[in-house]
Order: structure tokens, then C-alpha cells, then sequence
């Protein structure tokens, strides 16, 4: 069933052109996914003159087990029409660890067609290949709409490039 997007709330970390280039940088503000305890999914998109990278963190509490991201690992998402969608991881990564959790963050190039997909079409689903294994993760609701609102908001930005989102350096003058 298709998502419609009566009006787009952008959150953006970075959007304008760069001085030196002069080509678009947008990425927007990363955010929670999913709803559980244990498992918690953040998703944002980076852009650069209009190629899209696709931002996944996943972080998971109680666990000290280490699994990596091979480069051209698998990521497959489930819409809610049971179309499949898959990426490939761009490149390999080894979760780090802390005293009680672990954390990885994958990026995976998208084509044009998956983001028009994701930002009309609600998610189920998302599968993450970690070696020879895969990961399983439901998506809620709220956080479909999250996905089809940021998706929206890297394909149709708005057209102006003056604002740029303040970053931590800028607080510290």
C-alpha cells in the first residue's frame, strides 16, 4: 500500500554547496527506525551532487558479539507490498563494542529507483547480511513514515543551498 506524504517536516545535518566545488551536499539528520529495546536501527541519507548514499546504524544493547559488514554484503529491504529491495554494502566494516553493546555503520549506495520506491511505499522489513548469516529487523509503522518522509526530503529538496546546518564547531566560538 502505497505512503503518501501530505507535507515533508526535513530535518537536514548538512545542506548546501560547497565552496570550493560548487556542488550540492545534503544529508539529512539521522533517525530512529525501529522500536525495540535490544535493537535499535538509525537511518539517514548523504548526498553529493545528487549521488545518494544511504546511512544505516545499527546498535544493539546486551550483546558483546562482534559481526562485521563485508563489502557487497547484502541489505534487503521488505516494502509493504512484498516487493524486495536490494543493496549492497559499499564497503567492509567490523562492529565496535563497548561494555554491554555493539555498534556498525553501514553505507550502501542507492539507485534512483529504490529511493522512489522507499519514499512511496511503506516498509516491513530489513535484512542485513553479516557473513554467512543475516539479521532480521521489523520496521513500525512510525518508522516507515520516518524512511518515506526522509527519502522524500533527498530526492525533492528544496532548491535553496545558503543554509547550512550548524555543526558542533560552530558552538564553540
Amino acid at each position: 500500500m502505497p505512503v503518501i506524504a501530505f507535507a515533508q517536516d526535513c530535518q537536514y545535518e548538512t545542506f548546501e554547496k560547497d565552496e570550493f566545488t560548487g556542488k550540492k551536499v545534503i544529508i539529512t539528520k539521522q533517525e530512529r527506525v525501529t522500536s525495540g529495546l535490544m535493537r535499535k536501527l538509525f537511518w539517514n541519507y548523504r548526498s553529493y551532487d545528487n549521488k545518494v548514499i544511504l546511512d544505516i546504524y545499527d546498535f544493539r544493547d546486551m550483546t558483546t558479539d562482534i559481526f562485521t559488514i563485508r563489502k557487497g554484503n547484502s541489505f534487503m529491504i521488505k516494502l509493504a507490498n512484498d516487493e524486495i529491495i536490494t543493496l549492497k554494502a559499499n564497503e567492509s566494516k567490523t562492529s565496535k563494542y563497548g561494555k554491554s553493546s555493539t555498534s556498525i555503520a553501514i553505507s550502501l549506495d542507492i539507485d534512483s529507483l529504490s529511493l522512489v520506491k522507499l519514499s512511496s511505499i511503506g516498509i516491513k522489513k530489513i535484512r542485513i547480511y553479516e557473513r554467512e548469516e543475516y539479521t532480521e529487523v521489523d520496521i513500525s509503522d512510525k518508522g516507515s513514515r520516518i524512511i518515506t518522509n526522509q527519502t522524500l526530503c533527498i530526492i525533492n529538496p528544496p532548491e535553496i543551498y545558503s543554509k547550512k546546518a550548524k555543526s558542533k564547531k560552530d558552538d564553540a566560538y
